[in-house]
């Protein structure tokens, strides 16, 4: 339910918001002169002003209306600034900064309330200034200085509802053109409190307006009753409406707390709070809407009952008949507005409802809310079954009432003419004109039934004169009230009722043949109460009629509803059972027709016997599958088990390949590596002959030798010791580099020298290295990293010997070794650096190089470009997966003729060096931290 949108007020297309200014002009028009009926016509009403005091206000009132508008457009002007300046700067094309946006934000969501509270404050000021002027000038009493100021304040804040649903309507198509990007959740939170107030005032205005309407067309309230309920009414229900608003935002708390929450910046860090806040929000938002509509009732039907304990009490001077028809009367007007106002909650409240069930999908047993759909339409079709039959009761009530009346005022009324008549020819019977004493002596006359006869002379010193009403006499006039019931009629005469005094009739004011007025006179009958108890049959009749009526239109309520949503029951039922997996238990309800919910019903069923059906053949095909699996599984294990030898056969074959080409590799180096251990083995044994012929030499002459030979020979001695000493250390290096070569310990993790093994690894090429090769070393201050020396050791030799290999292919390709002068020399630069973290170890050479197609494969196993029996292709593959290992990487630059460059990067820290664990196949690595 929403506020009426017409499409020249509020506009049709989006897009346009420099356009808003025209529905506020159409907008406040429209609303302007409803507050002018609304406050004027109770003023003109309740004071009947005078030619004199109506010449005070038109000299008054434009001034303060005046200073009142103006006011008025200063303010507007002040509070629509940012939307203005917005709407300028979205005309000219140019964004809004996120600080005018917020403004824009923040002026449309407080604009509609500061308009209302601003416009009643200003009419409150306006009546209280002309009820002031009207006091001190004219001598109007005090307390209707006060009853100045409470209608215009109240009737103006009554028509400001409309005004401000209408301003929020319109500044909300602003807003969203302006500020798209504001989020939903937030929107809500900053105005759902302000929704819900203003629905409630608007549905108030309404019935306030309905029961203000029955009563004066149809109670007899005289203007003082009036003046007394505008006065002084108002207080109390101020206090109400606060009663309510305190309990309202009583009942909004959870909401507050989960909104709080769902739009605060670290809402992700609150999720499970938030989940628990969802849920107790939902269900207070389900029962927001009833629970306001009790308040409000419970609110309402307070004041009811107040009007008719100030009425006893004689403070309204209100009879006990009036106040009660008028509390039925507002009673049957509460149950439509509590109605209307849940109806209006629940569209408030379902923006909260979609985004808590679509964002925290919260389980039905969770949020299930007592007021069910029977609830909600037994409540709906209940209190709309009381409204009419209510609404009928008191109609054929006030009917009946006022046909009585009616009769008795037009016998009173054509009584009242035939003694007017009398009165107008008395002059001319006597001769003399008609004073107030011979009105008196014949009405004393025509005082001779049940009628009562009241004159009122025109000084109000003289009192009123009363005759007639049978054995019982004339009643008393109440005073003040009835009496000035008459006095204050500048009508020449009409149809009144004395309520208090149950007489009804009419009233004629007299006038001489001069022209002089001589007063009022009233002719009453008793009222259709006053006719004993001869109509109390007929009320009881009446009230037992519609009491049965309603019992039977609720009872028929109770059925239908009943009847509408125990099938609806019966499908949520039967929906949870299959949601929880019973498919074997028919949907089809017993009561059911063919209408919507019969239909719907049908729709389950079938939907159920085919779920039933495919889940019949899913289990069939579920057993086969199965027995399928089973066997297709025992398949697979005994592949994997084949599988499984066959890995251990390749890993097995993978590791003693590995091992045969280090083996190779030795093996390649033995012719070498013997040359080397046969030079200083052959020093030594060449030299070991003349050292044992010279010591006996030494010996047999030790005592005949001369000083020049004794140092001759020692010389030679020495000689040939450092030449043994030389041998036997150069063979230990060899044996010694031989041995860390292809020592078994690669997987132990130790300190590894970089720059030892690069050595190690020369001293045992130094054969590969002499045939015009030069190596130059540019060694860095690298340490010691963390890592498998023999497997570094391995990936050192690899690359230094394809090197030397290179170099020496291009030798014998340039002219043999030693080659000619022209030859290019051979050369191996290595280079080790720090670089940070890491480590670069780079081994470059000057040979052929490698051509760009054969690049990309070069790490692959197997791989190899020397002819058959030459290598195995295994060497780089190695080095790449022992690099990888130690968590590094190596590339490679070459250029054809230029020469090529292996890059080794290894972490300097060694924080992750891999090792391939006992039960991982080798390609499966974990990272083992020193």
């Amino acid at each position: 339910m929403t506020f009426p949108s017409l499409p020249f007020l509020f506009g049709r297309g989006r897009g346009e918001p420099h356009r808003y200014v025209r529905p506020f002009a159409l907008l406040g028009a429209l609303v302007t002169l409803a507050e002018a009926a609304a406050v004027l016509g109770p003023l003109h009403t309740i004071f009947l002003f005078n030619s004199q005091q109506r010449s005070w206000l038109r000299a008054s009132a434009p001034l303060a209306i005046g200073c009142g508008w103006l006011l008025w457009w200063l303010m507007m002007r002040l509070w629509r600034a940012p939307i203005d300046r917005a709407v300028r700067r979205h005309r000219l094309g140019e964004p809004l900064d996120a600080a005018t946006a917020e403004a824009v934000y923040r002026a449309s969501l407080a604009l509609p309330r500061r308009v209302a509270w601003l416009r009643s404050g200003i009419a409150g000021t306006i009546g209280t200034f002309l009820g002031l002027t009207l006091h001190r000038s004219m001598g109007l009493p005090a307390v209707s200085v006060l009853t100045f100021a409470v209608v215009s304040f109240l009737h103006m804040h009554m028509m400001q509802v409309f005004r401000s649903l209408g301003y929020a309507r319109i500044l909300g198509r602003v807003r969203d053109e302006l500020v798209p990007n504001v989020s939903p959740l937030r929107l809500f939170r900053d105005q759902y409190v302000a929704r819900l107030v203003r629905s409630a005032l608007a549905t108030g205005v309404l019935g306030v307006t309905a029961i203000a309407a029955f009563a004066y067309f149809f109670i007899p309230i005289n203007l003082q009753q009036y003046q007394s309920l505008e006065t002084w009414f108002p207080f109390p229900i101020i206090v109400l409406t606060g009663i309510w608003y305190a309990l309202a935002r009583r009942l909004v708390r959870p909401v507050d707390r989960y909104l709080a929450v769902a739009t605060a910046p670290d809402a992700p860090e609150q999720a499970a709070r938030r989940e628990h806040l969802a849920l107790v929000a939902y269900r207070a938002a389900q029962l927001i809407p009833a629970k306001f509509a009790i308040a409000t009732a419970s609110l309402w039907l307070a004041a009811e009952v107040l009007v008719v304990v100030l009425s006893w009490l004689r403070v309204f001077h209100i009879d006990l008949e009036n106040a009660g028809i008028l509390f039925g009367e507002a009673l049957v007007v509460t149950v439509a507005v509590a109605l209307y106002e849940a109806l209006w909650h629940r569209t408030t409240m379902r923006p909260l409802l979609v985004h808590v069930a679509t964002h925290h999908r919260p389980r039905p047993e969770m949020v299930r809310t007592p007021l069910s759909m029977h609830y909600k339409m037994l409540t709906s079709f209940g209190g709309l079954t009381f409204f009419a039959c209510g609404l009928s009761l008191f109609w054929s009530f006030v009917q009946y009432k006022n046909l009585a009346t009616k009769y008795i005022q037009q016998v009173a009324s054509l009584r009242l003419e035939r003694v007017m008549a009398d009165l107008r020819s008395l002059p001319a019977r006597l001769g003399t004109p008609l004073v107030e004493a011979e009105v008196t002596l014949l009405l004393e006359t025509e005082a001779r039934d049940e009628a009562v006869i009241y004159y009122l002379p025109p000084s109000e010193a003289a009192g009123v004169v009363a005759v007639g009403g049978g054995k019982a006499g004339p009643p008393p006039l109440l005073p003040p009230s009835e009496e000035m019931t008459l006095r204050r009629h500048d009508r020449q005469g009409g149809s009144m009722e004395l309520s208090a005094l149950h007489l009804s009739g009419a009233y004629a004011r007299l006038v001489n043949d001069e022209g002089r007025d001589l007063g009022v006179i009233a002719i009453l009958y008793p009222g259709y109460r006053g006719r004993g108890s001869s109509i109390e049959g007929q009320i009881k009749i009446l009230l037992y009629f519609f009491v049965m009526l309603a019992g039977a239109s609720m009872g028929i309520v109770v059925l239908v509803v009943t009847d509408l949503t125990q099938p609806i029951r019966h499908l949520e039922q039967r929906a949870g059972a299959m949601a929880r997996g019973d498919l074997t238990h028919p949907v089809i309800y017993l009561a059911g027709e063919a209408d919507e919910v019969g239909r719907l019903t049908y729709a389950f069923e079938e939907m159920r016997r085919a779920l039933n059906e495919k889940l019949r053949s899913s289990a069939e095909a579920n057993l086969t599958l199965e027995q399928e699996v089973q066997r297709r599984t025992s398949e697979i294990e005994r592949r994997n088990q084949e599988l499984k030898g066959a890995l251990d056969a390749l890993q097995r074959a993978q590791a003693e390949l590995v091992r045969s080409e280090k083996m190779a590799s030795m093996g390649r180096l033995v012719a070498g590596i013997a040359h080397e251990i046969n030079n200083p083995v052959n020093a030594v044994v060449n030299t070991a002959g003349p050292l044992a012929a010279t010591l006996d030499e030494l010996i047999e002459r030790l005592g005949n030798l001369k000083p020049e030979e004794a140092s001759e020979m020692a010389s030679d001695l020495r000689e040939m010791l450092h030449v043994i000493q030389r041998g036997a250390h150069r063979t230990k290096e060899i044996v010694q580099a031989l041995h860390n070569y292809s020592r078994g310990d690669d997987d132990r993790l130790v300190e590894v020298d970089l720059h030892r093994g690069i050595d190690e690894s020369l001293d045992l090429l130094r054969h590969h290295l002499k045939n015009g090769i030069r190596v130059e070393r540019a060694y860095g201050n690298v340490g010691k990293i963390r890592g498998y020396a023999g497997k570094l050791n391995q990936v050192f030799m690899n690359l230094l010997t394809n090197a030397a290999q290179a170099l020496v292919a291009q030798a014998e390709k340039q002219g043999g070794p030693g080659g000619s002068s022209g030859q290019k020399e051979g050369l191996i630069r290595i280079t080790t650096a720090r670089q940070g973290d890491k480590v670069v170890i780079a081994v470059a050479d000057n040979g052929p190089g490698i051509p760009q197609e054969v690049l990309p494969h070069i790490f692959d196993p197997f791989f190899t470009t020397k002819e058959v029996g030459q290598g195995s292709g295994l060497g780089l593959s190695i080095v790449h997966g022992i690099v990888e290992r130690h968590g590094g990487s190596i590339a490679v630059d070459s250029e054809v003729g230029r020469g090529t460059t292996f890059t080794v990067i290894l972490p300097a820290d060694a924080s992750e060096v891999r090792r391939v664990r006992p039960d991982r196949t080798p390609n499966e690595v974990i990272l083992e931290r020193p």
